[in-house]
């Protein structure tokens, strides 16, 4: 087996790096509020997610990443679950229970901030491109590498 040319490495390193950012940033801004004066401003972190998420799926969609490789993929295929199942449970503690943010976040009691239906389309909408962009990445990772994965290298 041949090795892979070197803007097609590069641009593999540049989707894989881009998209375990997002995903880590999706964590972080969920871990690193402490709501000070009932304010969620660590929410806003997650606009980043946007670029990084269409330079890392832009990337992995025109240099698609061989099957083996997507074990690299691990950490941030973990970080889009939580992100999706914190973006869930945003949208129940908001829309069903009638609680603020801050609520969820540090698990006592506040009033609404007021932002919430900004942040929450935030949320969802980084949730949409990710769910979107997944499988358009991986279509193409298994409509262009055709090699079996008990082939050796």
């Amino acid at each position: 087996m041949t090795q892979a040319p070197a803007l097609q490495r590069i641009a593999w390193g540049i989707g894989i790096v881009a998209l375990t950012l997002s995903a880590a940033n999706s964590f972080v801004a969920t871990q690193a509020d402490t709501c000070t004066m009932g304010s969620f401003d660590s929410l806003e972190a997650a606009i980043w997610d946007i670029p990084l998420l269409v330079v890392g799926f832009g990337a992995l969609i025109a240099q698609p990443l061989p099957r083996r490789k997507w074990l690299m993929m691990i950490p941030a295929l973990a970080g889009f679950a939580y992100h999706l199942v914190w973006t869930a449970r945003f949208a129940k503690h908001y829309l069903i229970d009638h609680r603020a943010v801050c609520d969820l976040l540090t698990g006592e009691s506040f009033d609404f901030d007021g932002r919430e239906p900004e942040f929450l389309v935030l949320w969802a909408g980084i949730s949409l491109l990710m769910v979107a962009g997944l499988p358009i990445a991986l279509w193409r990772t298994f409509r262009i590498s055709r090699q079996p994965l008990h082939e050796k290298p």
